[in-house]
């Protein structure tokens, strides 16, 4: 059996830590670009639905990256309508009662109506290989780089310096704005900012730490082009799907219940979370994800103008997905379109 072979799922969570080590070392020395620099190797445990995966996250160039393994013949796309949610539960839960509550004229469909919308929503039903792949651990928002975090209990900040310094100011007055005594008892972080060519904040609420981007306004084109030049592409569509649901039979890859979802906004506990491969899965912030297809996009944020509940909350299934036909030379907003970098592992 050669290391490709190794590198598949089946095989992969059967091997010894000291065997995936050897693989990896060779995954890090041949696949990733000289260019750049890797640290903080580390071996660690993932798991969402009771999927589990013992597997690689490391940093190039300071960004946080995992390594996924393959799979062979992995079933994605969708076509079983609402089944395995039950919809009686949910149109009787409290967030439903509070989405209804914003619609004037609500729409309570049938379960044949719910199935389809699901189905004409999401992808075809397909049977397909997916190659290993190295993965930014977050989704990186459109025409930024990742340049550090800011944590913002102790003032500090962690990554390249020499881009953080003509934005430090800026910054810092939005995480630390002058206010009064009582304005402060009610004053929250921001989830994030965004000023269109210089910066994008994120929180992650977990650490009270800002992740830090340096925004630039780019064309979809240039963006693809810089990709490149460090061996990283955008996923294609079975890719996507894979790395975010690991090939579960779910709509949403996190439960069939709406504990996401309190019928206005998304559940705090779900704004920042790691999935079975440890991706970070950040359905508070779900742009649009950018595909190797341009005419596809996969994901989107709650459509709360929909007076159909199923088809406000489907934009959140991996399985969802809308054609929205991009240009080589547009410019995306960076608060709405999103991608995560890939490099496949292939002989």
């Amino acid at each position: 059996m050669n290391a490709f072979e190794q590198m598949y799922w089946p095989i992969w969570k059967t091997l010894q830590d000291k065997d995936k080590m050897v693989l990896m070392r060779q995954v890090l020395m041949y696949f990733v670009s000289p260019l750049t620099l890797v640290r903080d190797v580390e071996l660690r445990d993932f798991e969402m639905g009771g999927v589990k995966c013992r597997t690689f996250t490391f940093t190039i160039n300071g960004e946080p990256f995992v390594f996924v393994p393959g799979q062979k013949e992995a079933i994605l796309g969708w076509d079983q309508g609402t089944e395995g949610l039950s919809l009686r539960d949910i149109l009787a839960s409290e967030a439903a009662f509070n989405f209804f509550e914003q619609h004037t004229h609500p729409q309570i469909p049938t379960p044949e109506e719910l199935a389809a919308v699901v189905n004409e929503n999401t992808s075809a039903l397909r049977k397909v290989n997916v190659p290993p792949m190295i993965v930014s651990r977050y989704a990186i928002p459109f025409g930024c780089s990742y340049i550090g975090d800011f944590d913002t209990i102790t003032g500090l900040f962690y990554g390249e310096v020499a881009d953080f310094s003509p934005i430090e100011t800026a910054i810092r007055q939005i995480v630390y704005p002058a206010m009064t005594q009582e304005e402060s008892l009610t004053w929250e972080f921001p989830k994030r900012f965004f000023k269109e060519g210089a910066f994008y904040l994120e929180l992650d609420p977990r650490d009270s730490r800002y992740h830090v981007y340096k925004h630039q306004v780019k064309t979809l084109a240039t963006v693809e082009k810089e990709l490149r030049r460090y061996n990283f592409y955008f996923p294609t569509e079975d890719e996507y799907e894979y790395l975010i649901g690991g090939g579960t039979r779910r709509l949403f890859v996190w439960g069939s219940s709406l504990n996401f979802f309190d019928g206005v906004n998304i559940t705090p506990s779900f704004s920042q979370i790691d999935n079975m491969f440890g991706l970070k899965i950040n359905i508070d912030r779900w742009q649009h994800s950018l595909l190797r297809d341009t005419d596809v996009v996969k994901a989107g944020p709650v459509d709360s103008t929909s007076p159909n509940l199923m088809a406000a909350l489907l934009p959140l299934s991996h399985y969802y997905r809308r054609v929205d036909p991009l240009l080589p030379e547009a410019s995306l907003p960076a608060q709405d379109y999103a991608y995560r970098k890939v490099t496949r592992i292939l002989p």
